[in-house]
């Protein structure tokens, strides 16, 4: 599984169904994911998906049921992607929007080849893929959007830094406190 905590609930019958996975760039590059397909979801209907970046110290699962994302995908008629950031690559499991350039295209790319899998997997619309994120993952969702435009309807941040705000730990805790503006040669 994903993370110790199970899937959190739906609500009504017919609510749809949580799936489970792992995927990345190779071996060394994996990450696990939850994705909530609403009912009606067929190959002949694929519906849109939203990939939804829960914040530091967070899991999918605990986002999942914080933000009754799957409760909302219900009533809506959309997937719910919800990939998961290891300690192993983070101690604070946040999404790293703020290391040096190498790290952020990794972990940029390693999201994309999470959708791309979930999108062949899955019924899922690969060309009406929205972005969403928390805090870390509020600004890794914005840097999604603006590395890779052409892949995303939309994309939102709540309570996120700018990309290119911080090229470490420190400099990220202030930017997420409003203490730090974009590096413009950066961004």
């Amino acid at each position: 599984i994903a993370t110790p905590a199970e899937a959190p609930a739906v609500g009504a019958r017919a609510a749809g169904r949580w799936e489970e996975g792992s995927w990345g760039l190779g071996p060394l590059a994996q990450r696990r994911f939850r994705l909530y397909l609403p009912p009606g979801a067929t190959r002949t209907r694929p519906v849109p998906v939203l990939l939804l970046l829960h914040g530091c110290g967070q899991d999918a699962a605990s986002f999942a049921e914080s933000t009754r994302a799957a409760r909302l995908a219900q009533r809506e008629g959309f997937a719910v992607l919800m990939p998961e950031q290891t300690q192993s690559a983070n101690a604070q499991r946040c999404w790293n929007w703020f290391r040096g350039e190498a790290q952020i295209a990794t972990e940029a790319l390693l999201l994309l080849a999470i959708v791309d899998h979930a999108c062949l997997r899955w019924p899922l619309r690969r060309d009406r893929v929205y972005a969403l994120g928390l805090s870390a993952g509020g600004s890794m969702a914005l840097t999604l959007g603006l590395r890779y435009p052409e892949r995303f309807i939309a994309v939102g941040s709540h309570s996120g830094a700018a990309p290119a705000s911080a090229g470490n730990a420190l400099q990220a805790a202030s930017a997420m406190q409003g203490r730090r503006a974009p590096d413009r040669q950066q961004a």
